[in-house]
């Protein structure tokens, strides 16, 4: 297989590192820019068994993005919420860009229960002879979604004039589609070998 590749890719003026080269097989899955490319055993409606190949965000990646979110937030202990929203949303933000075009939701959910534990041991420090319905009161603003159910969200509300907008809070990212997926036509890719 290695050869093949080598004789398709010297045609084209690349070579492979051998160093840097790891053959795996696609069930087993591998790394690559922070994602995870796996293929998964999926059970048709006919109960046939296809194979569907799913690509997720790197777990460490996403690891090492909640330590740096908290790591962030725990530096701003004496900030107003506001400073700490302003901090972070931009992080979020480009944390949601890079990964929106793959399976994320479930990661996004899993980093929304992050940063909200974040956001609450914050909160709390701040005023810590308050019981937590105050503190929740506070910081946190109460929105029900479809089925009844909670979504507590980080929130500041300060007086501006009539025209602006009176608070500010954390965008909520895991709100999106569970996964995208798109087929591409196998006569159709380029420079098929």
């Amino acid at each position: 297989m290695k050869i093949q590749i080598n004789q398709w890719l010297s045609e084209r003026g690349l070579e492979i590192s051998d160093e840097k080269t790891r053959i795996v097989h696609i069930k087993d899955g591998f790394d690559f820019l922070g994602f995870n490319l796996r293929h998964y055993e999926v059970k048709g409606e006919d109960g046939i068994l296809r194979g569907k190949l799913l690509i997720k965000p790197q777990k460490s990646k996403v690891m090492d993005f909640c330590k740096r979110v908290g790591q962030t937030i725990d530096s701003m202990k004496t900030r107003t919420p506001e400073q700490v929203i302003r901090k972070i949303e931009p992080l979020l933000r480009g944390f949601a860009n890079y990964y929106r075009g793959v399976c994320s939701k479930e990661t996004y959910e899993y980093i929304s229960y992050r940063l909200w534990w974040y956001l609450w041991r914050w909160a709390k420090r701040r005023h810590p002879n308050k019981d937590k319905k105050w503190v929740k009161d506070k910081y946190f603003r109460t929105e029900y979604k479809k089925g009844s159910k909670k979504d507590w969200r980080f929130y500041y509300e300060k007086k501006r004039p009539e025209r602006q907008k009176n608070s500010t809070h954390v965008v909520r990212y895991s709100s999106g589609p569970n996964c995208k997926t798109c087929q591409s036509k196998g006569n159709l890719l380029p420079r098929r070998p």
